[in-house]
Order: structure tokens, then sequence, then C-alpha cells
């Protein structure tokens, strides 16, 4: 009878053969095999079963799982992000850097860089949850306003979401509704798209140097069957998930009979229909990283001090 718990030899068997299948195009892209396994093995029993790679073009997701009586084997599942063309688009990582900074990823899970454009940057993952996210150490300069430097910030979000097939001006207006929501939902956005909707949320990095942190999730499910259900007439579901994404709301009847509007809480990640007259809902006052007068770090809210206040031109943020 198969033992129900795998045991290190196991684990590392099954490691082993995930990287022979992937061999070709794991030296096609000019990565090394090298300790490999070993990651997969010491991931399997850090993140509950859950781990990751970087190979190629892509990163791929190997959750453990078990036959009826106990067997182990994974799974190969790709997650279609290609980060890598992400890093040397918008961090300016140079293509002959790949490599070593895609090694040092796989093998701990965090690798940190600096960009092509001076920045302090670390690029991690968590395989449980199925996060990847950027952390930008580097506060803006001091001739960078602090909203700029979030639209700056939105404007990579967005790409690394939708990717490149967006014209300019569509991807302005998604980068500043991306701002809006960050500054209205407690630093949380959604972008809809037919196949689901992308969360992202940026936070303060808790170091010294400032900068912040971007997190990218997607939550796959069909979003004009989700409209639909709602109430939202067929041949308008794509104007309604556009109005939805430039932050804006959608009359129709709600669930009563009464005119209700329907909305996006990127807090949640879920439609919501409220009747017209009620506001509809919104995070708490965000804590915000920079100060939009000056874009020097604002110092945290405390017990004692509720307000944040900018420690360079002393601007009080009102709550």
């Amino acid at each position: 009878m198969p033992n129900p718990m795998p045991t290190p030899n196991d684990l590392r068997q099954i490691a082993e053969d995930l990287i022979a299948q992937l061999e070709d195009a794991i030296h096609d892209a000019g990565q090394e095999t090298a300790g490999l396994a070993v990651s997969l093995v010491r991931q399997w029993a850090t993140y509950d079963g859950n781990a990751a790679l970087c190979l190629g073009d892509d990163i791929f997701f190997f959750p453990l799982r078990y036959s009826p009586l106990g067997s182990p084997s994974a799974d190969i599942q790709p997650s279609r992000t290609r980060w890598p063309e992400m890093l040397v688009r918008d961090w300016k990582v140079q293509a002959s850097d790949l490599p070593d900074l895609i090694e040092r990823f796989n093998l701990g899970q965090s690798a940190e860089f600096t960009s092509g454009e001076g920045e302090t940057v670390r690029w991690w993952i968590d395989p449980r949850k199925r996060t990847i996210a950027i952390d930008n150490q580097t506060p803006p300069t001091g001739t960078r306003k602090g909203s700029e430097y979030y639209l700056v910030i939105a404007v990579k979000a967005v790409r690394q979401a939708i990717g490149d097939s967006l014209h300019p001006e569509e991807l302005d207006m998604l980068a500043k509704s991306v701002v809006n929501q960050w500054a209205t939902f407690t630093n949380h956005a959604a972008i809809l798209t037919e196949q689901g909707v992308h969360r992202l949320l940026v936070d303060p990095v808790d170091s010294p140097s400032g900068g912040c942190s971007l997190t990218t999730r997607f939550n796959r499910f069909d979003t004009f069957a989700a409209l639909r259900g709602s109430g939202v007439p067929s041949d308008q579901t794509r104007q309604v998930m556009a109005r939805l994404n430039l932050a804006l709301s959608f009359a129709l009847p709600g669930l009563d009979g009464r005119p209700a509007r329907l909305g996006f809480n990127p807090l949640t990640g879920e439609l919501i229909l409220v009747p017209v007259g009620v506001s509809l809902p919104r995070g708490p006052h965000p804590q915000l990283i920079f100060c939009p007068a000056c874009g020097a770090r604002l110092a945290p809210p405390s017990p004692g001090n509720p307000e944040q206040s900018c420690t360079a031109c002393r601007r009080t943020m009102e709550n």
C-alpha cells in the first residue's frame, strides 16, 4: 500500500523527474539545472506542498498532489506572466544579467538587483499564495512628487498585468485609474479582463530607505458571466467592464427593482450592487507612502500621533 506521507527521497525523485522533463527548455534559456531539484524539495516543505521556479520566459508552479491511495506526484502549471520579459522592459535589467538573477530567484525565492535607473529592487515570490511581487526599495527623488511616483509604479503594474498590447492612451487611462483606486481603497486596485481580475497592491517597504512593494495577483473567473448575473444586459458587458476599470459605476435596476449602481471593490475583489443614493464601499483612509506635495517619505501614523506628517515640508495629511 502506498505511503501517504512521502519521504524526502520520494520528493527528491519527483523533483528530479520534473527538472528532467523541462531540461531542454531550461538550457535553451541559458539557465542551469543545478540546485533546482533541491529548491523544489525545500519549497514543498516550506510552503505546504507548493513550489515555483522561473524557467525560460515564464514562472511555473509545482503543487504536490496525491492519488486516492496517497501516492505523491506534482503538476506543472505555467503562470503565463512572462516575468523575465517584464524585468527587461520595465526595470531595465540587462538581458545578459537575467540568468544570474533568475538563478538566485529560483534558489531563494527572492533576488535583489539594481534596475537600469539605479533603483534597489527585490523580486520575490510566495509559492503558497502564488504571489509574485517587486519591492522597489528606492524612494522617489526630490524632484519627483508623490503622485508622479505612484503613476510610474502604476504604469509598470498595468503592464505586468495586461502586457504590451495596450495603446499608450489606454495604458495612461488605466494607470491613472489604478492610482485613483490606491488612494480610495487603502492601496488596493483592480483591473478586470474577460478571464478574471488582476489585483494590484502597493505597500510601503519597511526599510530605512523607504520605497514601496508592488504585489500582483490574478483571480480567474468569467467576468462577463458575473456581470450578466448582476443584471447587466449581454450586449453591454464589455462597456460596463470598461467603466469599472476606470473606477466608474454603472446604473441598473437592483434586485428589488429600485435603481442601483454596480461597482467593483478592489479590497474584496467582488462586484458590488448598492441602491442609488448610497455610497459605494470605500476603504479606510490609506496610509500614504510619499508626500503628495514634495515627494518625501511620510512618517507613519502612531497611537500618539494618528495623523501622518511630512518630515521635509511639515505638511500634515488630513484623515
